[in-house]
């Protein structure tokens, strides 16, 4: 059975999915601001400029933004010209000293609207307008579920081959805890700390998805907060700090820098026995990538692993990722680790802690 817990938290909703009694992701979200677009929102977008790598759009919105030049193949936009546009990348927030937004929201022409079990492009190439979700592998295409979905996908496109003459969002994409309900492919029950947040779930389940709603189970949680009646606080915690300890002893060290993520494995004292302790690492941190949304480069420093032994646990690592979205690179000269997730939107410590004043995200302060 899978449940999914919603709760206001900071100036927003955090939510969790559990599935058979187990957390399998967090996410936070903040409320939407009109000015403001979020991942994979869909708007309309007036060419300001054509540069040889980016052509920049004007949006109607606080941030202007870009696409690749190379996304439009033989067919580049002039200046003036109105599109359709889908963001492939919010704009990056400080890290450091560092600022990432000079670029604004990088956007993308090829839109894609994801259903439960399509993936469907409507100004792609015809051989490749419709791709297959996760969800749907083992279905004929002739399933009536499949069908339905696919008729559902294309009468919503049908508005994208209309011109676009208006700045600005056309259509918000689904938050976190929408998109568990829309892929559920089981009976669901979501537990809300509020009355108001179940309201909130109930009028967007009836409207969007009427066809689920027999098969969601609305519950209220108010004598105590939600996440510390399901054990998710603690977690909650854990996301949230840079030391995770492992179980049986060790702990790892999680740095996220502007360039790449560090992940360090901490034996705990123990002498012996350090391939165990991999192993239990290396399940953590297929874990905390997941909760945390680690994204970009991630470097990982194993404990004591031989050129000839490095082979062996590359396999472990292969299946532990395996049906994810981290691809592994193997193992580098210096003996690490090297994974790769593709950067769409911040990670939760990012989304959740400020910078500090005093060390601007260095972990220094000065004693002078």
């Amino acid at each position: 059975m899978q449940r999914i817990l919603v709760q206001p938290y900071s100036n927003g909703l955090r939510s969790a999915l559990l599935k058979n009694g187990m957390l399998t992701d967090l996410a936070f979200e903040r409320p939407v601001v009109d000015k403001q677009a979020k991942l994979d929102d869909i708007l309309c977008g007036r060419v300001l400029s054509v540069r040889q790598d980016f052509v920049w759009f004007d949006l109607g919105l606080d941030i202007e933004g870009v696409v690749k030049t190379s996304l439009f193949y033989r067919h580049k936009p002039k200046e003036g010209d109105f599109l359709w546009l889908q963001v492939a990348r919010l704009p990056w927030p400080e890290i450091g000293n560092i600022v990432h937004h000079e670029k604004g929201y990088r956007l993308t022409p090829h839109i894609t609207l994801a259903g439960r079990f399509w993936l469907y492009n409507p100004f792609a190439r015809r051989e490749s307008k419709w791709i297959h979700r996760t969800a749907s592998y083992g279905m004929s295409d002739d399933d009536p579920l499949l069908v339905a979905e696919k008729e559902e996908l294309y009468r919503h496109a049908i508005r994208l081959h209309v011109p676009p003459l208006k700045l600005g969002i056309f259509e918000r994409a689904l938050t976190q805890w929408q998109r568990w309900i829309r892929d559920a492919q089981e009976n669901v029950v979501i537990t809300c700390e509020t009355p108001a947040v179940a309201l909130l779930v109930k009028e967007w389940v009836n409207s969007t998805y009427p066809e689920k709603a027999h098969a969601v189970t609305l519950a209220l949680q108010t004598e105590a907060q939600l996440f510390e009646c399901f054990g998710i606080e603690d977690r909650w915690a854990e996301v949230l700090s840079p030391h995770v300890l492992l179980p049986g002893g060790g702990s790892l060290d999680i740095r996220e820098l502007a360039a790449a993520t560090l992940i360090d494995i901490n034996t705990g004292g123990q002498r012996d026995d350090f391939f165990q302790v991999n192993l239990k690492a290396l399940k953590a941190i297929v874990q905390q990538i997941k909760w945390r949304n680690i994204t970009g480069n991630i470097l990982i420093d194993f404990i004591r692993l031989s050129k000839a032994s490095q082979v062996d646990f590359l396999k472990h690592v292969v299946e532990a990722f395996h049906g994810t979205d981290v691809h592994v690179l193997g193992f580098c000269e210096l003996g690490l680790l090297q994974l790769q997730r593709t950067r769409h939107r911040p990670s939760l410590l990012m989304e959740l802690m400020p910078q500090c004043p005093m060390c601007h995200g260095d972990g220094l302060v000065s004693k002078v």
